[in-house]
């Protein structure tokens, strides 16, 4: 009776209390589902793009790996070792598609392929950083057609090595990680352009996501999980920056995707419920205490056990209990493995542990922790032994900070640094200091470890003691050093081939400038590049070359060269065979011999002339022993001595002091003057001929000696100076009589010259004499004809006559005028005679006043004035400064000066213009000033081959065109004029332009006293 009501009660409840919590548990269940389904997708998702970011970071560290160990050894290794060394890695290593080498313009040195994709242009702008970067953004290879990036690297010293890196293996990778074909898996640069995304998942729907919030909040560091819109919905996406490249990796499932197993799970629990119900109601009664009470209480019970102290045998009851279902034997089940699981893992922990400490305690390397500050909390016994401390204890007493350590703080900034933005530092090398204070090279790998709330934990790294690698490597490079010194200061040049393609692989600076080629222009030439290039200087001589020197060591010879310029020279080789590195080579070493070639040439050059000279030499060339035996002569030697050829003149004459000297002691006399002295020059000795007559030869000769100063032999030469002895004789004889005829003529000559000298001075007694003479009744003769032209005219032509009368009496009128010019004109001959004679005998009167020389002029001027003609067509002017010194001179000599040079103007002057001009200028260092007068004509002009002898006495010059008229006057004006200014040291000359008229200039020295009397300018 009690289990129908029992069960309609159960029913009852069930169907009435269980309605609404069914319901509310189903949606409850719906949203944990849900909510579960989110958590394991974005689990998912975020171990996925953890690890495919872990996967790309160490696809780009092993990409990094290969640059750099490239990168060290272009910075140790020529270029060819620096090429192989690129090829080989990349067949060992197959993550790039071609590997490049620039120089520090950007400028392509080698490549692996040699050509290929992805050439760098020239001039590429390189950042000097040790740590490899992504230097451009995917492309598509045009050789594979796959996905490729360039990452470089610098060189230490200048360049960078450059990788173009394939992302087909990314591809691969994310292609296998994928399990869901909802997924979405992207790789995008750091703009946000797609660049990886496997094959057959959903797409994005465009090219670039650079604008979604996942990709922004990504770049900005805040990435997390969010919901993304895309084309088909939303989408649960997780977006991660990957440190190394800037890429961004973004995984997403669709939201569709993600609630779909919660709908499912969902209805297959409203169906369960259903079908729950009705099992319930029938079965409720009978298997309630059975099957849920009991089994209940027991499973809690051994649950409960389990948790207080669980064992292996409660482990066992536990899968072995009186379940009554068997999802409560299941979950009994799991509950056991799970325990099972855990006493396992505990054991492992504590064998891992024992492990670590065993490998802790036991490693080579240095092993370290230390806290944020620098304060040491752990280390092992291998770094207290590097540091030459006694153990881990004595290091963690003595060393409060590790800041105590480092040879330079700097580097504990970089490694900071690295630890604070990337969490790890790899590979840094630097010195740090020893507890006795020596230091060591060291190599530091270390990362951050933070704690759960994101702040720095502490540094856990590892040191290794590089020291003798580091030693090594300076050493290596002081030896490199010192060759390329050596190779650089060698004088010759030195060229390194390639032994089986002859290519140049290196040069010094010495060779560079031989062939007139820049060190990168040099290098790949080959040896037909710098040579003539055709036989015997060609490629082929040169291989043959090569071969003997690798067949016989060193090998030198002459070779004809070529520079750059075209130029040829010549050069003297060496060649050496060598292998470095298991490379042939060939090492050249090469000097100039231009200079000795063309010093050869002119070397036969002069000897062939030399040996013509003495062939054809006009006297005679010899050399011979000390002992007298002939060693060489020339044609005229033996011709000389009256022999046919100079061989048969050293095959007869055996002793020159017996067979070619007259007398033998004058060889001994000159074989002793040699001796003393070195040398004989132009001794005249008595040669011999062979039929035995003799003749006078002229010897000239030197004593050869050797570098110790011992006598070797005795060259020289001769000539047949025989006709010159007679001539010098008959000379002499003609020079004797000569004397006696010098002696007789010369006595001659006193007497001319006595009588001379008697005729002179009767010449210049006579014409003072004469002059005085003359002077005195041409006064009369000239004031009785001016006087009688006066009475005339007043008596005889002041009244009124007949015509005819008056007619004569202007005819006696002009005889009388006539007669007066005339006579004044003979007053001045006979003056001009007697000046000339009184300055030439020296008694002419100098009567020196200070004169005002403006009055002089002047008084000369207005007396020319009165010369002038009548007609006008002269013009006298006159340029005149306001003050002038004062002259100390003789005040009628400079008139009769200015009146000679005035009266000669006006002469030769027929129409135009006279011009007088005077004026002061700056003197010699002797003179103060001087005083120039110039007086220029238009007249006919002086000839130039007159203009020095027109101040000689007597010298006139004939007008042009009236060789028939003769001249007016002595010839004794200017000459005086000359006398009259060199006596006051003066000087006086005349410039002239045929047919244009002359200029006569006078120049009259200023005593210093007096060019202080000017009157101030102005």
């Amino acid at each position: 009776m009690s289990s129908p009501r029992l069960s309609s009660i159960v029913e009852k409840t069930i169907a009435a209390r269980l309605r609404v919590p069914v319901l509310a548990f189903g949606l409850l269940l719906g949203c944990l589902l849900g909510a579960m389904q989110y958590r394991t997708v974005s689990q998912h998702n975020l171990e996925l793009s953890a690890a495919m970011s872990q996967y790309v970071e160490q696809y780009l560290g092993n990409a990094e790996g290969v640059l750099q160990a490239l990168a060290l050894q272009a910075s140790r290794s020529d270029e060819a070792a620096v090429a192989q060394a690129m090829q080989a890695m990349l067949q060992a290593v197959p993550l790039f598609e071609r590997l490049v080498r620039l120089d520090a313009q950007g400028v392509v040195l080698s490549g692996a392929p040699p050509e290929g994709l992805l050439l760098p242009q020239p001039g590429r702008q390189l950042e000097a950083s040790a740590r490899v970067r992504v230097a451009t953004r995917p492309r598509v290879s045009p050789a594979t057609g796959n996905l490729v990036v360039e990452v470089e690297c610098s060189i230490p010293g200048g360049g960078a090595m450059v990788g173009a890196l394939s992302l087909e293996a990314l591809t691969g990778s994310m292609r296998s990680l994928v399990t869901g074909g909802d997924d979405l898996l992207l790789l995008t640069d750091e703009a946000g352009a797609v660049m990886v995304q496997p094959p057959g998942l959903q797409g994005p729907g465009e090219d670039n996501i650079g604008h979604w919030p996942a990709f922004q909040r990504a770049k900005t560091g805040e990435g997390s999980i969010m919901l993304q819109r895309m084309e088909g919905g939303f989408c649960l996406t997780v977006a991660r920056e990957l440190s190394h490249s800037g890429w961004v990796l973004l995984v997403s499932r669709p939201l569709v995707a993600l609630l779909r197993p919660a709908v499912l799970a969902l209805a297959v629990y409203l169906a369960s419920v259903a079908l729950l119900y009705v099992v319930l109601r029938a079965v409720i009664r009978q298997e309630m205490v059975r099957r849920v009470t009991a089994p209940l209480q027991a499973f809690a019970e051994a649950i409960r056990a389990l948790g207080v102290a669980p064992s292996a045998r409660q482990t066992d009851s536990l899968q072995q209990g009186p379940w009554t279902f068997e999802e409560l034997a299941g979950l009994a089940e799991a509950v056991a493995r799970m325990a099972q699981r855990v006493q396992e893992r505990e054991t492992a922990l504590r064998e891992s542990e024992t492990r670590y400490r065993t490998m802790y305690e036991n490693a080579i390397e240095g092993i370290f922790r230390v806290n944020p500050q620098g304060v040491m909390l752990d280390c092992n016994p291998a770094m207290a032994r590097m540091f030459g401390y006694v153990d881990e204890a004595d290091v963690l007493r003595s060393v409060p900070t590790v800041a105590l350590a480092y040879a330079d703080l700097e580097h504990r900034a970089i490694i900071l640094e690295s630890l604070y933005k990337e969490g790890q530092i790899t590979g840094h090398e630097l010195p740090m200091l020893r507890k006795d204070g020596s230091s060591i090279w060291v190599m530091v790998n270390a990362v951050a470890v933070y704690d759960e709330a994101g702040a720095l934990e502490c540094i856990e790294g590892m040191l290794t003691d590089i020291t003798p690698r580091k030693r090594t490597e300076a050493e290596l490079e002081a030896s490199q050093e010192f060759f390329r010194t050596v190779f650089e200061g060698i004088h010759d040049g030195l060229v390194v081939q390639d032994a089986d393609s002859g290519r140049i692989l290196d040069v010094n600076k010495r060779a560079c400038e031989m062939f007139g080629y820049s060190y990168q222009g040099m290098l790949g030439l080959d040896v037909q590049q710098i040579s003539l290039g055709e036989p015997p200087y060609s490629l082929q001589e040169a291989w043959g070359h090569l071969c003997r020197a690798r067949e016989q060591g060193a090998y030198s010879f002459e070779w004809l060269s070529r520079r750059k310029s075209g130029e040829l020279f010549w050069s003297d080789v060496t060649l050496s065979f060598a292998t470095f590195a298991g490379a042939a080579r060939y090492i050249a070493t090469i000097r100039d011999i231009s200079e000795r070639k063309h010093m050869e040439l002119a070397r036969r050059e002069a000897e062939a002339r030399y040996r013509a000279l003495v062939h054809n030499a006009p006297v005679g060339i010899f050399s011979s022993s000390l002992e007298g035996l002939l060693l060489s002569a020339n044609p005229e030697m033996a011709r000389m001595l009256g022999y046919a050829t100079p061989e048969e003149l050293q095959a007869e004459v055996l002793d020159l002091g017996a067979n070619v000297y007259v007398d033998a002691r004058d060889r001994v006399g000159i074989l002793d003057r040699l001796m003393q002295h070195g040398s004989v020059h132009s001794h005249e000795v008595r040669f011999k001929r062979k039929d035995g007559s003799w003749f006078w030869c002229s010897l000239t000769a030197r004593l050869v000696r050797n570098e110790e100063g011992a006598p070797l032999h005795i060259e020289g030469f001769q000539m047949d100076v025989t006709s010159r002895k007679d001539v010098e004789a008959a000379g002499e004889q003609l020079r004797e009589q000569l004397e006696q005829l010098v002696a007789e003529r010369t006595k001659e000559l006193r007497q001319a010259n006595a009588r001379l000298l008697e005729l002179d001075r009767l010449k210049t007694s006579f014409l003072s004499s004469a002059s005085h003479e003359l002077r005195t009744p041409l006064t009369s003769i000239l004031g009785f004809a001016k006087l009688t032209g006066k009475m005339f005219r007043r008596h005889f032509l002041a009244g009124e006559e007949a015509a005819g009368v008056r007619q004569h009496g202007e005819r006696i009128a002009g005889n009388l005028e006539i007669i007066a010019k005339e006579g004044a004109r003979l007053s001045r001959l006979v003056n001009d005679l007697l000046d000339i004679n009184a300055i030439e005998s020296g008694m002419m009167a100098w009567r020196d006043t200070d004169v005002d020389l403006r009055d002089v002029l002047e008084q000369a001027v207005a007396s020319a004035r009165g010369m002038l003609p009548a007609s006008g067509r002269v013009r006298l002017d006159t340029r005149f400064p306001e003050a002038l010194p004062p002259l100390r001179i003789d005040h009628d000599k400079i008139l009769q000066v200015l009146q000679n040079l005035l009266n000669n103007a006006v002469k030769f002057t027929m129409a135009g213009e006279i011009r007088v001009e005077a004026r002061l200028q700056a003197g010699p260092a002797e003179t103060a000033a001087v005083v120039e007068i110039r007086v220029e004509d238009t007249g006919q002009g002086i000839p130039a081959a007159s203009l020095e002898t027109i101040f000689e006495k007597f010298y006139q010059i004939v007008p042009e065109g009236r060789d028939e008229e003769k001249p007016r006057g002595t010839g004794l004006g200017l000459a005086i004029c000359k006398e009259i200014v060199e006596h006051y040291g003066g000087r006086i000359w005349a410039e002239s332009i045929p047919g244009a008229g002359s200029t006569f200039i006078v120049q009259l020295p200023v005593q210093r006293e007096l060019v202080c009397l000017l009157p101030p300018a102005g």
